[in-house]
């Protein structure tokens, strides 16, 4: 039983390519583009050619599986064989890209589709059953064989999830052609898959993603389902951190410059940071030439919040591991990335230097004698108009590199004022990252490493305090203790994630969640994604996935993980 409808409400063989909307009577369909939920449209009957823009006639074949659909068998007399099949794309509870046909109907079966998927249907055992589709996106044309090769960016879900959800089909349109699609797993608090092949997504904003690949940047306007402007970027394998502002504007870094796109990607304008005082902020030209460090690259995933009706661009550098030696600084812009400057530099740290670098030029500010190896977050607490940001990493001889500030940013002079709160060594909950404020409140995840005695735990965990408390640990509330390092965090719509590090836990990927805000917390380790540590959580996107690097090593880039919390 299928539904299809085109704009004179009939589907008819060997017409001219139109668009179909697949109801579901559940009403799941409501929020997705181009479908209908009013039960109005006509069923017509299965196995019908159409032409596609070409002019070659053409259908979906069909596959009977207990669980799923896919394409293969005989192809119908005058249709396209099987070896070319034509993409669907489907949705299971608002999930992009993936079909779940109920459990219970065992045929499920495509046909009447065109290049631009304008028509096509699922036919299950009753209207009840059907499950819904998105299809207003632009067609690819993928290989889809059962079962689907395993691989980096198209996983097997766990046993169970592969039970619940079957055998799932996605074509994925790239900017470099398509491969066999991301395949989603499930928990029971969340539904989670790797990006399609294509761009590295490095950032995304309600419909909106960036990403690159050799030499060039993109710009998706669907949630990567598509990438629908592009420019050339030489050094686009050295991206590391872009931002896409309310407004549309785009800033991208490299490893040690930064550039601006007001225009989706039509230019690309350098930017130099300027200091405090107003002058530029040049990277320094380092020794080795291929090894400029990160001046820009952070470690948490929320860098914009709106203050007084304008959004503000904070972040600080997650450096001095990989890259080369770089200053350790908080940047800042008010004006939609036109201007980025300094907020905060960090002094010199003898032992984040080049080597045989004089005392006197080392990299830093001279006139700061607080040193700190990196910046793990900066995040905005509403109910003070004011900012925190934490540091690392342990007391190498040179003074102590934990610490959590206070800075406060006055508008009207351009200013920043910054206190130092807490200074500690490695093993304490301030050393710590995903730092976020809520209903007033301080949350973080405690990442305590380092040396300790014999008898002596590590004081990790995930926390909770007033802005008052925070120097005073007796008056911290414990809300989650996972037994190893955590410092990635994102909280949002009452749902706290936190990703574990490979390289100091027992899991592969871990990933913690609590739906309720910290009252209660699972932890699932995803296994199939083989060992990496979950970096730079972003707010949900407009389907309500987030994005989260996914490292090797716990720097090293890999994939990219979406996960979507269940209701």
């Amino acid at each position: 039983m299928r539904l299809c409808r085109n704009r004179k409400g009939s589907c008819q063989p060997e017409e001219t390519p139109h668009r179909a909307d697949l109801l579901t009577p559940r009403g799941v369909a409501a929020n997705s583009p181009g479908l209908a939920t009013n039960g109005s449209l006509p069923w017509v009957e299965s196995h019908k050619c159409c032409t596609n823009p070409e002019g070659v006639p053409h259908v979906a074949n069909e596959c009977t599986t207990p669980t799923g659909l896919g394409f293969s068998g005989p192809h119908f007399p005058g249709c396209a064989p099987a070896s070319r099949p034509w993409a669907i794309r489907c949705n299971p509870f608002g999930v992009q890209r993936v079909f779940r046909p109920p459990s219970h109907c065992g045929t499920c079966k495509i046909s009447h589709t065109t290049r631009k998927l304008d028509c096509f249907a699922v036919q299950c055992e009753s209207r009840s059953d059907i499950a819904y589709a998105d299809h207003s996106h632009p067609w690819m044309p993928v290989p889809m064989t059962l079962p689907l090769s395993l691989h980096r960016r198209t996983f097997l879900a766990t046993t169970a999830a592969s039970a619940a959800l079957g055998v799932l089909l996605n074509s994925i349109p790239s900017a470099e052609g398509a491969d066999a699609s991301p395949r989603i797993g499930e928990t029971d608090h969340f539904w989670y898959r790797l990006a399609a092949d294509g761009p590295t997504i490095d950032s995304q904003r309600d419909h909106k993603a960036f990403g690159f690949s050799d030499g060039q940047v993109f710009l998706s306007e669907d949630n990567a389902l598509t990438w629908a402007h592009s420019a050339p970027f030489p050094d686009a394998a050295n991206i590391t951190f872009s931002c896409i502002l309310k407004n549309g504007n785009i800033l991208i870094a490299t490893r040690e410059k930064l550039f601006l796109s007001p225009d989706n990607l039509k230019t690309l304008q350098p930017i130099v940071v300027k200091n405090r005082e107003g002058s530029d902020y040049l990277p320094h030209t380092p020794h080795t030439p291929d090894q400029p460090g990160w001046y820009f690259n952070p470690l948490d995933g929320v860098h914009t919040w709106e203050i007084d009706g304008q959004e503000m661009l904070v972040w600080g550098n997650y450096c001095n591991v990989i890259g080369g030696p770089v200053p350790v600084n908080i940047y800042y812009s008010t004006d939609s990335g036109q201007t980025v400057k300094l907020a905060y530099a960090f002094g010199k740290n003898p032992d984040f230097q080049e080597k045989e670098t004089p005392p006197a030029e080392y990299l830093g500010n001279p006139n700061n004698p607080v040193i700190c190896r990196h910046i793990h977050a900066v995040a905005y607490n509403p109910a003070e108009r004011a900012f925190y940001a934490c540091t690392g990493d342990l007391e190498r001889g040179h003074g102590l590199e934990c610490h959590w500030m206070r800075g406060t940013y006055d508008q009207k002079n351009d200013s920043w004022d910054w206190q130092i709160l807490v200074s500690v060594d490695a093993n304490s909950r301030y050393k710590s990252g995903g730092i976020h404020c809520v209903d007033g409140l301080i949350y973080w995840a405690a990442d305590a490493n380092g040396p300790k005695q014999p008898d002596e735990k590590y004081d990790r965990g995930i926390f909770r305090c007033a802005p008052g408390d925070l120097d005073d640990p007796t008056k911290h509330t414990l809300l989650f203790n996972p037994e190893y390092e955590v410092a990635t965090m994102i909280i949002e719509d009452g749902v706290i994630l936190v990703g574990a590090s490979d390289i100091s836990s027992a899991y592969d990927t871990g990933i913690a969640i609590s739906p309720d805000m910290g009252k209660t917390w699972t932890q699932y380790d995803l296994k199939e994604l083989g060992p990496r540590s979950a970096f730079r959580f972003h707010p949900k996107n407009s389907d309500g996935w987030f994005r989260v690097d996914l490292r090797k090593d716990w720097i090293d880039r890999a994939e990219v993980l979406f996960i979507k919390p269940k209701p």
